[in-house]
C-alpha cells in the first residue's frame, strides 16, 4: 500500500491533490514566512507550486523543482501570475551561484529529508550564497522526536524521503552555513499524525 502511494505521487495531479489534503502550505506562510510587499521568494523543491496560492500578489516568487512534470503543472496553474516563475532545476547541477539573484526569503518545504548530508550541504551552500544579508531560510520536514505518536513515527519511516532525521540531525545540516537558527517542533501541521521540524535560519 505504501509503495503504491509513493508511485502514484510521481504524478503531478495526484501529488498536488495529496499534498493539499494532507499538509498544505498555508500554515508555513502564515506562521513562518510572513511575506511583505516587495519581498522576493525562492522556493526550492516547490513541487506543483502549492505555496503560491497562499502568497500575496505583491511578492516576487521563483520555484525550483527537479520534476519536469511538477513544473509544467505549476506553470499552467499560475500562468496569469506575472510575478511567479517556475524552473526545472537541480541544486547539485548549479555551477555558477553568482548568476543567481538574491532573495529575501528562501524556503524548502519537505526537501531536506530527501537529501543525503552532502546533498543537503550543497543546498545550504547555494542558499547562503543567494540569500540577502538580512534574509531568511525557512525549512520544514518530517522529524523523529521522543514525544511523537507511534503512528507518526511509523508514517515517517515509510516516507518517500529516506533521510528523515531527529532535531539534532537537521540542525547539524545547516549549522555550518547559518549563524542563527530558530527551531520549532510541531505536531499540528498536517491532517495526519506527523511531527514536523521548522527551522528559520539567517546568516
Amino acid at each position: 500500500m505504501i509503495s503504491r502511494i509513493r508511485s502514484l505521487l510521481n504524478s503531478a495531479h495526484i501529488y498536488d491533490a495529496f499534498t493539499l489534503f494532507v499538509c498544505g502550505r498555508e500554515g508555513i506562510v502564515k506562521s513562518y514566512l510572513h511575506p511583505k510587499e516587495g519581498d522576493s521568494i525562492l522556493d526550492i523543491g516547490c513541487g506543483t507550486g502549492i505555496i503560491v496560492q497562499y502568497l500575496p500578489d505583491i511578492v516576487k516568487y521563483r520555484g525550483w523543482d527537479i520534476s519536469q512534470e511538477y513544473i509544467q503543472f505549476a506553470k499552467e496553474r499560475y500562468r496569469t501570475r506575472p510575478n511567479v516563475v517556475f524552473e526545472c532545476k537541480d541544486i547539485n547541477r548549479i555551477n555558477d551561484i553568482q548568476d543567481i539573484a538574491l532573495y529575501d526569503i528562501v524556503v524548502a518545504v519537505g526537501v531536506l529529508h530527501h537529501l543525503k548530508d552532502e546533498e543537503a550541504g550543497r543546498l545550504c551552500e547555494v542558499v547562503a550564497a543567494v540569500i540577502k544579508p538580512e534574509g531568511r531560510f525557512v525549512t520544514a520536514d518530517g522529524c523523529y522526536a521522543k514525544e511523537q505518536s507511534m503512528i507518526a513515527r511509523y508514517l515517517l519511516s515509510k516516507d518517500r524521503g529516506k533521510y528523515v532525521r531527529d532535531k539534532d540531525g537537521y540542525i547539524s545540516l545547516v549549522s555550518d552555513y547559518f549563524g542563527n537558527i530558530k527551531v520549532d517542533i510541531r505536531h499540528d501541521m498536517c491532517r495526519i499524525p506527523t511531527t514536523s521540524i521548522i527551522m528559520e535560519c539567517s546568516l
